[in-house]
């Protein structure tokens, strides 16, 4: 037994040292365990914290190569700035030393000796007692200011007793004289073509600056616009995206549609492109020539007397002749029912006459053409606006009598005006005069502070009243208020600056009565009627 409970004891202390030593192995492994996880989060936050650095490294450097490629931009922008500012001035240089050689190249045409300072010299007198002339042996070189062909110099003979020259050929002399001449001629055509080159400058400058009416798609006024735009645009201009420009600008409307609707295309296609389509739309014979012929059957019917209109269509007529001539499809009107139409166009009593002109013409064998007929029309016009026999003339006479009796209907019906005016302001003054004296109260003929009616209430109703209807607290008035007011009324029972009706009898003082107020104001009470001074007795009640 004793020894069974020795063996006990001994496990027991076996078992807790072992279970000590287990509880530190224990916490040296959760220790280590510990340290791990930190070393681990340790370094996970390390690498982190390089990922960033790395990263804003990596910015910085694009943000530099950024700047850098945008410096390098730069550097080419300002190089090619320069290069340009350079080459217009190199350009500028080069045009001021043309214009200089230009100049120079003038003048020296100009310095040039004419004809007549060549060949004229002054007459010399020659003494027959002189002794021969014998030159010597000097030959003067004979300067010219221009190169000429070359000419055979006389040759100098010398012999023993003396010099002289060897008589000089015809030949080498001719064709001195025809190279100065010749010379002489291409100065002046140089003299000339300098002269006419600057008079035609002078006089292009001097022409007024013709205007571009814009198309709006009338095809009548194509014809026009396309030879008004080539002389003035086209003609000066080389850039097709300038000539497309100018084009948009000079359309409005249906055109400018059209012309708008190839504006996306590149210049050097689109300005073709949209004058083609102009002149498939607008510039065919066959568009114009139904433009004219409709224009003409549709012309408005001519009243009698109207020259001015006579006038328009004869001159609408010769346009039509005119356009004929170029164009097949205006031969429509040559067709005797379409000419019938036309006269139509005309005053009844010209076809009489146009009807003599067909007879005559028949009469000579010959047919009845448009022509004929516009011939008619414009012979009529002019008689008709013949200044001294015209229609003009004789119904100037009739538009002045015309003018002055409708200037005496004039006077007349202005000076019934007047009398009904004076008439309708008398009923107007009448009417204002009535509407004064009408009570707003009880719609009465009497002024509103005689009315017994609004007396009989309350001076806070009398207010209110007053207020509704627009009343001025001053006087009474309507159409302004009391602060505006000029025309203050006085009371006549407390002589204070308000109107009577509303006086309180409930704010005077109780030693106030009627027969203490003066004298002047109990008299203007007894000179009022009866119902006043009824209303004066309301009024001062107590």
């Amino acid at each position: 037994m004793v020894f069974q409970e020795r063996d006990e004891s001994l496990r027991e202390i076996k078992r807790s040292i072992e279970n000590y030593f287990n509880a530190i192995r224990e916490e040296n492994k959760q220790t280590q365990r510990s340290r791990s996880v930190i070393s681990k989060r340790s370094s996970q936050l390390s690498r982190s914290s390089l990922s960033s650095l790395r990263l804003k490294e990596e910015q910085k450097r694009v943000e530099l190569e950024t700047k850098l490629a945008a410096l390098k931009r730069k550097k080419d922008i300002e190089l090619a700035k320069l290069k340009l500012k350079l080459e217009e001035e190199e350009l500028q240089l080069d045009t001021d030393i043309a214009i200089a050689d230009a100049k120079q190249s003038y003048w020296t045409i100009e310095s040039i000796p004419k004809k007549s300072d060549i060949v004229q010299k002054p007459a010399v007198n020659y003494n027959v007692l002189a002794k021969p002339f014998v030159p010597k042996n000097e030959i003067k070189e004979v300067l010219d200011i221009r190169p000429v062909k070359p000419v055979k110099v006389n040759k100098i003979v010398t012999t023993a007793n003396n010099t002289h020259l060897q008589e000089p050929k015809n030949e080498p002399n001719m064709t001195m004289i025809s190279s100065i001449k010749h010379d002489e001629n291409m100065n002046n055509i140089q003299a000339n073509t300098v002269e006419n080159s600057m008079s035609a400058v002078v006089k292009h400058l001097q022409k007024p600056t013709p205007d571009i009416k814009k198309f709006g798609g009338n095809p009548l006024e194509y014809r026009k616009f396309y030879r008004q735009f080539q002389a003035r645009i086209v003609a000066n201009t080389d850039n097709e995206e300038e000539k497309m420009t100018y084009l948009e600008q000079f359309t409005y409307g249906e055109a400018s549609k059209v012309v708008s609707g190839f504006s996306h295309l590149i210049g050097e296609h689109a300005y073709s492109a949209a004058i083609k389509q102009l002149e498939e739309r607008y510039g065919d014979t066959e568009v114009i020539a139904n433009a004219f012929i409709k224009r003409a059957l549709e012309w408005p019917t001519i009243q009698a007397g109207d020259s001015r209109s006579l006038d328009d269509f004869s001159l609408f007529l010769i346009e039509c002749e005119n356009a004929a001539e170029s164009m097949e499809a205006m031969r429509i009107l040559e067709y005797s029912e379409n000419i019938k139409r036309l006269m139509m166009k005309l005053p009844f009593y010209f076809h009489d006459r146009w009807r003599n002109v067909v007879m005559r013409t028949k009469e000579k064998k010959e047919s009845v053409t448009f022509t004929h007929f516009v011939q008619f029309v414009k012979q009529e016009a002019k008689k008709a606006n013949d200044p001294t026999y015209g229609n003009i003339a004789v119904s100037a006479k009739q538009n002045n009598t015309r003018d002055q009796k409708a200037k005496n209907a004039t006077d007349n019906k202005s000076k019934q005006t007047q009398r009904m005016s004076f008439a309708t302001d008398v009923k107007n003054e009448h009417d204002k005069h009535v509407n004064e004296l009408k009570c707003t109260y009880c719609g009465n003929c009497h002024k509103l502070e005689d009315c017994k009616g609004i007396l009989s209430l309350s001076i806070r109703n009398r207010y209110e009243h007053l207020k509704s209807k627009g009343h001025c607290f001053g006087c009474l008035k309507i159409g302004h208020r009391t602060v505006n007011c000029k025309m203050r009324a006085t009371c006549l029972i407390c002589n204070k600056r308000h109107p009577t009706l509303l006086h309180d009898k409930d704010k005077v003082p109780r030693d106030i009565t009627p027969m203490k107020q003066s004298v002047k104001v109990r008299q203007r009470w007894k000179t009022r009627p009866a119902h006043v001074q009824a209303i004066y007795q309301i009024l001062t009640a107590k």
